[in-house]
């Protein structure tokens, strides 16, 4: 399996992660009402549940997102994924902040925008310099 290939995987399986989360703990969102699902565990309280509720799934999809870009341009292009991720995020944050879209704009979204972006660069490039 090539390392393109992996990376791909490995980015799809994070993005799953992210909606997994977003699927039980979050409840009344358009995601819900399209598949007419209740939000099993919203209910369920636990220490850092806002976060993993509301940013743990945004950290991840940019994750996912910074991955995937990574694996697309092998690593030819740092910061033009750097660029497109946070950028991408940021414009979405601040259209729900200017109620433009649904949601709730969060600058610590943004900032896990930018979080996951590094990550996503450190890894690939990590991986790649222990392949030399």
């Amino acid at each position: 399996m090539n390392n393109r290939f992996r990376y791909l995987i490995h980015s799809v399986t994070v993005l799953a992660l992210g909606g997994i989360i977003y699927l039980l703990l979050r409840d009344r969102t358009h995601i819900h009402d399209i598949l007419h699902m209740p939000a099993m565990l919203y209910r369920l309280h636990f220490v850092g549940d806002s976060f993993v509720r509301y940013t743990l799934p945004d950290f991840l999809w940019a994750y996912s997102f910074a991955s995937a870009l990574h694996a697309l341009f092998c690593g030819r292009s740092r910061k033009f994924v750097f660029a497109a991720v946070v950028l991408s995020g940021a414009v979405y944050e601040f259209a729900q902040m200017l109620s433009l879209i649904g949601g709730t704009g969060d600058v610590l979204d943004i900032i896990m925008y930018v979080l996951a972006a590094v990550i996503a660069d450190y890894i690939f490039f990590k991986k790649k310099e222990n392949k030399k």
